[in-house]
């Protein structure tokens, strides 16, 4: 069940209007919110549900356990338990058609020897949505408790609204467990004061339109329009087809993804559930580093979290550090599929932040962070108040105020240089992310030399899309905040009528059907 939908709509209607008026109390409140996930995962199929529900129970069981036990080595047993299970339930959907594929190929000429192995094959080619997201979420929960973060949930029945919320289920914000129980009993009693507004309807309905313009507007019209058929074949491209082909890519997987999360958190907020933000103007980064503390900001916040601190993080030295920084990327790269173009995004993006640590640290060391522009100081004596010294005062402000306008200058040239510089890894990494093979990333950097080529795949009117994409990167966060405060002062007639508006506009523009959520196949 997609949130662009009039079955959506319809079936959140009904939750919204059972959970606000006619279930006041908690524990009601909690229930019918676990038999809405299911009935919206159920959606997608039914067997899905077998899996949801058994990964909970694994972890509620898990993390009762890790309540139970004080002495440090049996928590640990039963952390690492927990932890192997839940990946290798993951890895059984995620890679193990890979697997079998190949061993298929590789030693039985395209003949599985075990009719079992058949099997399962056919089992695993089924991607239960959302999988990873619903997994780390239960992960999360076992962590938590493992970490002294919070105590286990008082009813199995929260362990299941946390990692089936439907809003967050197939898409994310990927809250963590301590969050979210700990804010809990104040989410599901918000109308308890009559003085506090429990919806925050104008901050949640922009997000659900700015949701709906990322994906059905902007992600549709940069895919049908350049994406798919500059990458369907792009030896038959030129260059400048080639390169809006990838930059489309490079904004359409922002809109799809930033889109959908916005729809989540907006939905969340009308039943009264916060959810961290998930992008923060990604584009604008000076470092790739800075690249993965805006560009989703729960998943990032997760692997930080549970891996790269696990890993000693920053603790044990630069090269600990370093090996840190590389094993935690490889593994996101790992994480979205088995193949060799997602093992090298992954490491490309380790090792850039590694590379990024290291130049850092050595700056500090030697003293080359600093930036700072010589000031001219005039040396003379006041021995009395002359217009000769007041000159010789004057020309030396001036020459320092010179210095320092240039030396501003020189940074936000060096600052523009480093966010092109990290936008255009950015760009090439995409390239590899979104290629099948080694192949198909050689074909399209090669093809990059038909500059002789017609022009005859890319029309000129991807430019508008592509433009406004762009546009949504440069609002700071002072600016987007004066624009909410000045929307909030609206009538609510002019807020209901330029909803209308939107609404009619999007039906008028948007083509038939919904293109399926990027991430629904991670």
């Amino acid at each position: 069940m997609l949130f662009p939908t009039l079955r959506f709509a319809f079936f959140f209607f009904i939750i919204f209007f059972l959970y606000w008026y006619v279930f006041r109390q908690s524990k009601q409140r909690v229930l019918l919110l676990v038999c809405a996930s299911y009935v919206f995962y159920a959606g997608w199929d039914w067997r899905f549900c077998i899996l949801l529900f058994g990964v909970s129970a694994l972890s509620a069981l898990f993390g009762a356990v890790l309540g139970l036990q004080k002495n440090h080595i049996p928590r640990v047993i039963t952390m690492i338990t927990g932890t192997v299970l839940h990946i290798l339930f993951l890895g059984f959907f995620k890679y193990f058609y890979d697997l079998t594929s190949f061993l298929n190929y590789r030693f039985f000429s395209g003949q599985l020897a075990s009719p079992v192995l058949t099997q399962l094959q056919n089992y695993s080619l089924l991607l239960p949505i959302g999988i990873s997201y619903y997994t780390f979420r239960s992960m999360s929960y076992i962590f938590d408790i493992y970490l002294c973060k919070m105590r286990p949930a008082r009813s199995f029945s929260e362990v299941l609204l946390y990692i089936s919320f439907f809003p967050q289920l197939a898409s994310g914000p990927i809250v963590q467990a301590e969050a979210f129980f700990a804010a809990l009993p104040a989410n599901l009693a918000r109308d308890a004061d009559a003085a506090v507004k429990p919806i925050a309807f104008d901050r949640s309905t922009l997000l659900i339109v700015s949701g709906l313009y990322k994906k059905l507007i902007l992600a549709t019209f940069l895919s049908v329009l350049a994406v798919d058929p500059v990458f369907a074949n792009p030896a038959q491209c030129n260059t400048v087809e080639l390169l809006i082909g990838l930059l489309s890519y490079t904004f359409v997987i922002y809109c799809d993804f930033s889109g959908y999360s916005d729809m989540a958190i907006g939905i969340g907020l009308l039943l009264g559930f916060e959810a961290p933000q998930n992008f923060n103007r990604p584009y604008v980064s000076r470092s790739v580093s800075e690249f993965w503390r805006r560009w989703h900001i729960s998943f990032s916040s997760w692997l930080r979290d549970y891996v790269y601190f696990s890993f000693g993080g920053s603790r044990y030295g630069l090269f600990r550090t370093a090996v840190a920084l590389i094993g935690t990327m490889l593994i996101a790269g790992v994480w979205h599929g088995s193949s060799i173009p997602f093992v090298l995004w992954g490491l490309l993006q380790g090792v850039a932040c590694a590379v990024e640590r290291i130049v850092s640290v050595f700056k500090k060391e030697y003293g080359c962070a600093a930036d700072t522009p010589v000031a001219f100081k005039a040396e003379h004596r006041r021995l009395d108040d002359s217009p000769v010294a007041a000159s010789v005062d004057s020309l030396g402000v001036a020459y320092s105020a010179s210095q320092d306008s240039i030396g501003i200058e020189q940074r936000r040239r060096l600052q523009l240089l480093r966010l092109a510089g990290v936008f255009l890894f950015i760009n090439v990494s995409w390239l590899i992310f979104r290629s099948s093979s080694v192949r198909e990333i050689a074909l399209y950097l090669t093809s990059l030399k038909n500059i002789t080529q017609p022009l005859h795949t890319v029309h000129w009117f991807v430019l508008i899309p592509l433009a406004a994409a762009f546009l949504l990167q440069i609002p700071g966060t002072d600016l987007r905040r004066k624009c909410f405060e000045r929307y909030v002062q609206l009538p609510v007639a002019v807020k209901a009528a330029a909803l209308v508006l939107f609404c009619i506009g999007l039906n008028i523009v948007s083509t038939s059907g919904v293109a399926p959520f990027i991430y629904f196949g991670f």
